[in-house]
């Protein structure tokens, strides 16, 4: 799940030195800004603002962050966790029955509620360690749900107030893209759900079963000839 956090904070670092120069920023408060942008944090690690001579310069590098993000979000999609998952549950879904469907579904709900429960509550534990006397875990709970489930506004007024909790409020919420990037992956690969949209017309037929039918029917063919001759 770190290579969302690693590629956007390596991105952020390069983007940050002309954004800087466009908007007479530091650059800390450059690489904070963009950081705030890329993770969606509800409560931005800067309060500076740019300029009017720098809204378009936002625009231009907000827009480059959001495709960075997009790939390293996919790079998730294809790790070998998320593919694993993917082989086993269409080698275990019956596609000719509701049953098989309703399973696969329910599946894959399951895990995604417990990979965002788990990154949550591990988030929420460690921002409490790194904020002792600022945030209690609740708090650190409040805080943590509203920057993974994309809030604009967090639902506690309590945020990070050490260097390690701010950097752990970026590098987690950065996380949790990783965490979405496997839920579109689970979801994109899953036959069931391909064949749901094939159902609808939105797809084109796969035609896996009919190439798997010919190959049989050609065996069998050449099955009989053998032993008849």
């Amino acid at each position: 799940m770190y290579v969302v956090p690693l590629g956007c904070i390596l991105s952020g670092l390069v983007l940050a030195v002309p954004y800087s120069i466009c908007t007479r920023f530091s650059y800390w408060a450059a690489f904070k800004y963009l950081l705030s942008n890329m993770a969606g944090l509800s409560t931005p690690l800067t309060g500076k603002m740019p300029a009017r001579h720098g809204h378009f310069v936002t625009v231009v590098v907000s827009t480059i962050g959001f495709v960075i993000v997009a790939i390293n979000t996919g790079i998730i999609t294809n790790l070998q966790l998320t593919k694993r998952f993917i082989e086993y549950e269409n080698s275990k879904t019956d596609r000719s029955s509701i049953r098989g469907a309703l399973r696969s579904t329910a599946m894959t709900v399951a895990v995604a509620c417990a990979l965002i429960i788990v990154y949550i509550g591990m988030s929420s534990v460690y921002l409490a360690m790194c904020e002792q006397g600022h945030m209690d875990i609740k708090q650190s709970f409040l805080y943590t749900f509203s920057n993974a489930v994309g809030l604009c506004d967090a639902i506690t007024d309590k945020t990070p107030q050490t260097t390690h909790g701010r950097a752990f409020a970026v590098v987690g919420s950065l996380s949790n893209l990783g965490v979405v990037g496997a839920v579109i992956g689970l979801v994109g690969e899953l036959n069931v759900f391909n064949d749901i949209l094939v159902s609808c017309g939105l797809l084109p037929p796969d035609d896996d079963n009919e190439k798997d039918g010919s190959y049989e029917a050609a065996e069998t063919k050449i099955d009989v000839v053998e032993s008849t001759g």
